[in-house]
């Protein structure tokens, strides 16, 4: 025997079910329970990503429920006050593949759907390449200032009637064939101590702007919430590092001529004579970096083997940021150490070698405090660098040396 439903009660089900509907579409459609998926690219930044939540979605939810394909790594920055969560793809997004962006409703939602969400895309290469005529020679311009940027030493020269005066490492620059640094010859156009940038919503601390179309030279960006980006890449604009950005910032008058090149030759570097004790260097067409020592009129020079001499000490940090780049043969006349000792042991010596092992130094007694003899056997104690006992016991311990004589004395 089959119920018949009542014709009141179907026009009340079909009724409820068309009014259900009708708030869904209502809801789908409102602002509090729908999100937004956005695609920049920006000088400043690179690759971005912007998902606009409703308010009520937690961090954690908006977090949870993000999803990108192919996995892709990168960096996700959520914005309290905008509840947007940020993407920003470590190395850029590849031209070569499709990419989709799914936002996965939490809790019943999932199941009705007005918070999910895909974006599907694939980027185009963008060369804003446009290469000087000539290969760059040191000075361009030998009256007044002017800013040079090689951006195949990754060096920033400021140039003061004709000399150098300053140097800087370049921090960041346009991703290789997504978003090529502009090359060419500029000027200063405007200064802003803090540019925000209206598509990325970043600030760009320390602005220098060369282009009138949005290139600019500044300090590492960061969002409003203060968290700085760490992509590798910008899609053109010079990044600068903490400290020096302000530093060019202040040099620099609107006006200024910059020239920003690729140059192999004339590589432009600081002088030598502008080196100083504990400073950071490598010549600029070698990769080697070493520590400088000078007392008095001697000089010194001690191969670094790792970046992770930042960690054990803070004024060398950021490594990157501290090294100055010098012009080849400068470090010539600097004679080469390899000896080190803890600053909580002073009379033990230790041979660094090219692989990072430690070899204890032993006299010819076998004892292993070797100082008061170090002048018997020819060389001199300024060679000795001081370290402390995170970077001596960083090296794993190797055999035991006999020290021998200096070439000095055995010759």
């Amino acid at each position: 025997m089959h119920k018949i439903v009542k014709p009141t009660l179907f026009l009340a089900i079909v009724s409820g079910i068309t009014a259900g509907g009708l708030l869904f579409s209502l809801i789908a459609k409102t602002p509090r329970y729908t999100v937004s998926i956005d695609r920049t690219e920006t000088p400043e930044i690179g690759d971005q990503i912007t998902v606009k939540y409703p308010s009520w979605i937690s961090e954690k939810t908006a977090i949870n429920s993000f999803k990108i394909l192919p996995e892709t790594k990168g960096e996700v920055i959520w914005l309290t006050d905008q509840h947007e969560l940020i993407f920003l793809p470590d190395l850029g997004f590849n031209p070569d593949i499709n990419y989709e962006i799914k936002v996965v409703s939490p809790s019943f939602f999932a199941t009705v759907g007005p918070l999910n969400k895909t974006y599907t895309f694939k980027v185009t290469n963008v060369n804003n390449t446009t290469e000087i005529s000539k290969e760059v020679y040191d000075p361009q311009i030998t009256s007044g200032k002017y800013i040079d940027i090689n951006l195949k030493s990754m060096v920033i020269a400021l140039f003061q009637d004709g000399q150098v005066v300053k140097t800087f490492p370049v921090a960041g620059k346009g991703r290789p064939g997504r978003g090529d640094t502009p090359e060419g010859k500029y000027k200063v156009l405007r200064k802003e101590p803090k540019h925000l940038s209206s598509l990325s919503q970043a600030w760009m601390p320390w602005s220098l702007n060369f282009r009138s179309d949005g290139y600019y030279l500044h300090g590492w960006p960061y969002f409003k919430n203060g968290k700085k980006v760490s992509v590798a890449y910008s899609l053109g604009c010079i990044r600068l590092f903490d400290g020096d950005d302000k530093e060019l910032y202040d040099w620099a008058e609107v006006g200024t001529p910059i020239i920003i090149h690729s140059s192999t030759l004339a590589a432009i570097a600081a002088p030598e004579t502008s080196l100083n004790d504990g400073d950071l260097v490598r010549e600029g067409s070698r990769h080697e970096v070493y520590l400088i020592k000078k007392t008095g009129n001697k000089k010194f020079k001690r191969h670094i083997l790792t970046s992770n001499i930042e960690q054990w000490y803070p004024h060398l940090s950021p490594f990157a940021g501290k090294v100055k780049v010098i012009n080849d043969g400068s470090l010539n006349e600097y004679l080469t150490s390899r000896w080190i000792k803890s600053d909580e042991d002073p009379k033990t010596i230790y041979e660094i070698d090219s692989a990072g092992i430690k070899h204890l130094v032993l006299c010819n007694n076998g004892s292993g405090d070797c100082l008061e003899t170090w002048n018997l056997y020819g060389w001199d104690v300024q060679e000795i660098y001081i370290v402390n006992n995170k970077e001596l016991n960083f090296y794993p311990q190797g055999e035991s040396i006999q020290l021998k004589l200096s070439p000095a004395l055995s010759n």
